[in-house]
C-alpha cells in the first residue's frame, strides 16, 4: 500500500514547485519585425516620391506655357511678314488694324505670364494660364540662364549665327528675353506705320528676319530645359520605386532564409520533442484535460484569474493525473507497466 501511493503523483504535494505558461510576445516580434521594417521604408519611399511628384505641377505648365509661346511668335511673325509683302495699302491697313494687333497682343500675354504667373494675365480663363502658378523668373534651372545670362548663340543651325563684325551681334546674344521684348517692340513700330510702309526691305522686317533662328533657338532651349526638368522628376520617382523593389527582395530573402527557416526548424524539433514525450503517458491520461487546464491562465484576463483557479483546482481534485509540465522523457518507463497507472 505504501509502495503503490509512493507512486501516485498529487498535485497538492508538487503544487509549489507547479511550472506555469507565460505569454510571451518574443517570437512574435522576432517574426514581424522585418516586415514592419519594410513596411516603413515603403512609406517613406512613396512619401519621398509623392513630395517630388507634387512638385511637377508647376514645369509641367510652363512647358505647356512654352508650346504655347512657340506657336504665338510663328502667329506673330507670319503676319508681320504678310504685312510687309502686301502692295496695297487698303490690304496693309487691315493687317495693321486687325490681325496683327490681335496678334502682337496674344504674344505679350503669353510672355507675361511665362515670366511672371499666371497673376500677371489675372484676366485669361485659358487652363493654360491658371496653371502656371509661377513664372520663368521664379523656377530654378537652365530656363533662367537661356533667358537672361547667355552670351552664346541660340541657333539650332550655328551657321544661321551672326559674325561678330554683325550690328546684331550682341543683340543675338543677349538671352531669349531681350531678344523677345525687341521682337514686340518691332511690331508695335511696324503697326504704328501707314501708307505703304513697313517694306519686305525695311528696316523693321530685317531686323525680325535675322533675329528670327535666335529667338526660335531660344524658345527650343527654354522648351527642352523644362522638358528635362520635367522628365528628371519622372525618372527620380521611378529610381525610387526600382530601390524600393529591390529592398523588398532583399528583405523578403533575408527574411525567409535568417528567420522563417530556423524558426521553423526549431519549430519542427519541439514538436517532435513534445510528441515523444507524450507518446510514453499511458492511455488513460487525460491529455486535453492537463492542456486546457495548463492554458487557461493565458485565456482569461486578469478579473478571471482568480476564479479561472478556483476551478483549476477543483478539477485537480478530480481523479489523479501527473502534472504534464514535470513530466520528463522516460519518467513513467520504470514505473508504470503495461500502460496503466498502479492502483
Amino acid at each position: 500500500g505504501r509502495r503503490a501511493a509512493s507512486n501516485k503523483v498529487s498535485p497538492k504535494s508538487s503544487g509549489g514547485h507547479k511550472r506555469k505558461l507565460r505569454s510571451s510576445w518574443t517570437a512574435s516580434l522576432w517574426l514581424i519585425w522585418p516586415l514592419v521594417l519594410w513596411g516603413l521604408i515603403i512609406i517613406i519611399i512613396n512619401a519621398v516620391g509623392y513630395a517630388k511628384l507634387d512638385t511637377i505641377t508647376g514645369p509641367i505648365a510652363l512647358y505647356n506655357m512654352l508650346n504655347f509661346l512657340q506657336i504665338r511668335y510663328q502667329r506673330a511673325f507670319y503676319y508681320a511678314q504678310d504685312l510687309v509683302w502686301q502692295t496695297d495699302v487698303a490690304a496693309k491697313d487691315a493687317l495693321r488694324k486687325d490681325r496683327l494687333p490681335v496678334a502682337l497682343d496674344t504674344l505679350m500675354s503669353e510672355w507675361k505670364a511665362a515670366l511672371y504667373g499666371r497673376e500677371a494675365v489675372p484676366e485669361e480663363t485659358s487652363p493654360h494660364f491658371t496653371l502656371a502658378e509661377k513664372g520663368l523668373i521664379y523656377s530654378p534651372g537652365d530656363g533662367l540662364n537661356v533667358l537672361y545670362y547667355t552670351k552664346d548663340c541660340l541657333c539650332e543651325n550655328q551657321e544661321d549665327c551672326e559674325p561678330p563684325e554683325s550690328d546684331l551681334y550682341e543683340a543675338s546674344r543677349s538671352g531669349v528675353d531681350a531678344m523677345m521684348k525687341g521682337f514686340m517692340s518691332t511690331l508695335a513700330e511696324m503697326i504704328s506705320q501707314n501708307g505703304s510702309q513697313p517694306t519686305l526691305q525695311g528696316r523693321e522686317f530685317n531686323y525680325l528676319w535675322r533675329m528670327r533662328p535666335n529667338i526660335e533657338g531660344g524658345l527650343v532651349a527654354l522648351n527642352e530645359a523644362y522638358f528635362n526638368q520635367v522628365e528628371s522628376l519622372y525618372k527620380a520617382t521611378l529610381e525610387l520605386h526600382i530601390v524600393a523593389f529591390a529592398l523588398t527582395c532583399v528583405i523578403l530573402l533575408c527574411h525567409v532564409l535568417f528567420i522563417l527557416r530556423p524558426f521553423m526548424a526549431a519549430t519542427s524539433a519541439e514538436t517532435k520533442r513534445i510528441a515523444e514525450l507524450l507518446a510514453q503517458l499511458p492511455p488513460d491520461v487525460d491529455v486535453e484535460g492537463l492542456v486546457a487546464r495548463a492554458l487557461l491562465p493565458l485565456k482569461q484576463g486578469p478579473a478571471d484569474k482568480t476564479a479561472g483557479d478556483g476551478e483549476a483546482a477543483a478539477a485537480s481534485s478530480g481523479p489523479v493525473a501527473p502534472q504534464f509540465s514535470r513530466l520528463q522523457p522516460g519518467s513513467f518507463k520504470g514505473s508504470f507497466k503495461g500502460g496503466a497507472l498502479p492502483k
